[in-house]
């Protein structure tokens, strides 16, 4: 595998994303517990074929479950 690139999205980014998708509604309950990302992009060798790995921190539990929209 090759690293693509390694970076956060950060909370207005998240914002941009639920508000793109018309999960506006989320958007604000989903940010309020949120304590960071990062993410990293991965390509297969040979391959055009990518992964990407995310990883969020939030406050809670109940924040998490905004976040995935459960």
């Amino acid at each position: 595998m090759e690293l693509i690139d390694v970076n956060t999205i950060g909370e207005i980014q998240w914002l941009i994303i639920y508000r793109e998708y018309e999960m506006g509604y989320a958007a604000k309950e989903g940010s309020a517990g949120f304590n960071g990302d990062i993410y990293a992009i991965l390509k297969k060798k040979n391959s055009d074929d990518l992964l990407l790995l995310l990883y969020t921190c939030w406050d809670t539990n109940e924040d998490i479950n905004e976040f995935s929209c459960n």
